[in-house]
C-alpha cells in the first residue's frame, strides 16, 4: 500500500524501540495502521506500511482524501431527467442499427458493382479445346 514520510516539529529524539504501529489522527477521528521504519534521516523518518486489511485501506483513504463527494463543486448537481436519458440512449441505438443498415447496403452495392465488372469468361475458337465449348457446339 505504500507508506509515508513524517517530518518532526521537533527536533527528533532517539527512537526508544521498534515501530510496530502509526496513529493518524484527522478531524477528531484517529486510526492505527501496522508499519514498520524503512530509513531514518537527520530531518524526517520514512515509514512502511505492513500489509492492510480492507477497513484499514479504507480508513486511510478516508483519511488522505477526504469524503467521496469533497471534491465536487456545490454547484455541479443536476437534476435527474430519466425521459430525457431513455430518449438519449434510444437515439443512439436507432442511429447505430440505421449505420449497420446502410454498411450492409453499401457492401452489396459493392459486391453487385464487382459482379457487373468482371470480364466475360474467354471464348474458344475450336469445339474441341474443353468441355463448356465442345457441349455448346452439339
Amino acid at each position: 500500500m505504500g507508506g509515508l514520510r513524517v517530518i518532526p516539529t521537533r527536533p527528533p529524539k532517539p527512537l526508544p524501540g521498534r515501530i510496530e504501529c502509526i496513529e493518524i489522527s484527522c478531524k477528531g477521528r484517529s486510526a492505527l495502521f501496522p508499519a514498520h521504519l524503512v530509513v531514518t534521516g537527520d530531518r524526517e523518518l520514512r515509514l512502511s506500511f505492513d500489509p492492510l486489511d480492507v477497513d484499514q485501506r479504507r480508513e486511510l483513504v478516508r483519511i488522505i482524501m477526504g469524503r467521496a463527494d469533497a471534491w465536487l463543486p456545490e454547484a455541479s448537481k443536476r437534476t435527474d431527467r430519466p425521459l430525457r436519458s431513455f430518449w438519449s440512449l434510444l437515439k443512439n441505438a436507432l442511429m447505430l442499427l440505421s449505420i449497420g443498415r446502410q454498411q450492409k447496403k453499401m457492401r452489396l452495392q459493392r459486391m453487385a458493382r464487382k459482379l457487373r465488372m468482371r470480364k466475360p469468361a474467354r471464348q474458344c475458337r475450336t469445339p474441341s479445346c474443353c468441355f463448356s465449348c465442345a457441349s455448346s457446339v452439339s
